[in-house]
């Protein structure tokens, strides 16, 4: 009887270092995960016109807005109108518009809405998922505020009010 107890014994410790091991590693990959994006990351992608865009291609001290979008998504063209609308309240950010379509497909949309995208926005073509797969993107649209230094201040899931954009830009 007394080795059984022994047994259940070491058996509950072994469950409980093998549950703290898996926990520990958990916690280490969800941190060096979220490391990847919290400084603007780095990227060379394609615009729409075939010129490659890298990191350092963008303004330093500027508030930047990653936003990944597809056309096929009401909710992300209802927000590209809507920073389409609003593009002189813009002005002095960045926008880094991404998505995995071809670059027709981007330039058909932009057509279609009648968007002519200012010096500061950037419509990038990821179709290798590289920076999607970097940033952990989930769904579209989703949105990465970055501030002046290239930190990230705050992301957001599904749309986001033009307002509230421009809030967290401003910062």
């Amino acid at each position: 009887m007394k080795r059984k107890n022994i047994l259940v014994i070491l058996f509950i410790f072994l469950l409980l270092g093998l549950s703290c091991f898996f926990m520990y590693n958990k916690i280490q990959d969800t941190q060096q995960k979220k490391n990847a994006y919290s400084d603007i990351p780095a990227f060379q992608l394609p615009d729409i016109d075939g010129n490659v865009i890298t990191e350092s291609s963008l303004q330093k001290n500027k508030s930047t807005l990653f936003l990944f979008f597809n056309p096929d998504c009401e909710l992300c063209r209802e927000e590209i109108k809507q920073i389409k609308t609003n593009q002189e309240a813009f002005k002095s950010f960045q926008i880094v518009f991404f998505t995995d379509l071809p670059a027709e497909s981007i330039k058909f949309f932009l057509t279609e809405i009648t968007f002519e995208p200012s010096f500061n926005m950037f419509f990038l073509i990821d179709e290798k998922e590289k920076l999607i797969t970097k940033m952990e993107v989930k769904g579209t649209p989703e949105s990465y505020i970055y501030n002046q230094n290239g930190k990230l201040i705050k992301r957001f899931n599904g749309p986001v009010k033009i307002e509230t954009l421009i809030k967290y830009l401003s910062e």
